[in-house]
């Protein structure tokens, strides 16, 4: 499965967006360690106090892990699998035989 699109254009390689995914987890990762920090500094600590802070380490990567998603949208990535494993529709039988 990891190299079926081996070969094919970047926008319809699905290992693109397993690598947008992992970006999109550490965005998400980065922030989540910035609440933590801020939290236990309490309200008057330096993470709390700092706007150019909160901008790069809270908004930025939320930012960071939304935004990667418009390039790399899931639904354009990923098939229906009877278009990944070659299978064949059924189709309805006749009602005339």
């Amino acid at each position: 499965m990891w190299a079926r699109d081996r070969g094919k254009p970047w926008y319809n390689d699905c290992r693109a967006l397993v690598g947008a995914l992992a970006l999109s987890c550490a965005g998400i990762t980065v922030r989540s360690v910035h609440r933590v920090v801020e939290n236990a500094q309490g309200f008057k600590g330096a993470l709390a106090r700092s706007e150019p802070l909160f901008y790069l380490l809270d908004t930025l990567p939320l930012w960071l892990a939304i935004s990667v998603y418009a390039p790399f949208w899931p639904g354009r990535l990923m098939r229906p699998p009877s278009e990944d494993f070659g299978l064949v529709a059924m189709q309805p039988e006749d009602e005339d035989k």
